[in-house]
């Protein structure tokens, strides 16, 4: 049996790596390119920015845990839709907002420990 050399193990240990933060981009973030995931990261953990777009549609952002949401997309110009206590228990992680009389987008929102993933639909 041969040995794999040490430069081969380095390029099949890179691989593997690129491979796995491939597949949490796309399973967690809707999001082919683990570039954007990872500056997304990078500017809301570390430089502290507030949110940032990872996807364009639908809108997938991700948001520190200072932002509140309702208050983000009040700035914007929406107004958050109160939900009935019987569709509570159902749309827990999911927010309704209208703008102007016409138009509804539901954010749905997952909690991790130090950031907020928000999935826009308009």
């Amino acid at each position: 049996m041969s040995k794999m050399s040490k430069k081969n193990k380095s390029i099949l240990l890179a691989t593997i790596i690129v491979v796995f933060i491939i597949i949490i981009s796309v399973d967690v973030f809707v999001e082919p390119n683990p570039l954007r995931v990872a500056t997304g990261f990078i500017q809301v953990c570390i430089l502290d920015k507030e949110c940032y777009e990872i996807q364009e549609y639908p809108r997938i952002m991700i948001a520190n845990k200072d932002l509140d949401l309702v208050d983000y997309m009040k700035d914007l110009g929406w107004t958050y839709v109160e939900t009935s206590d019987a569709n509570k228990s159902v749309m827990e992680n999911i927010f309704e907002f209208r703008y102007k009389e016409m138009v509804y987008a539901y954010v749905r929102v997952t909690e991790h420990k130090n950031y907020y993933i928000w999935e826009l639909n308009e």
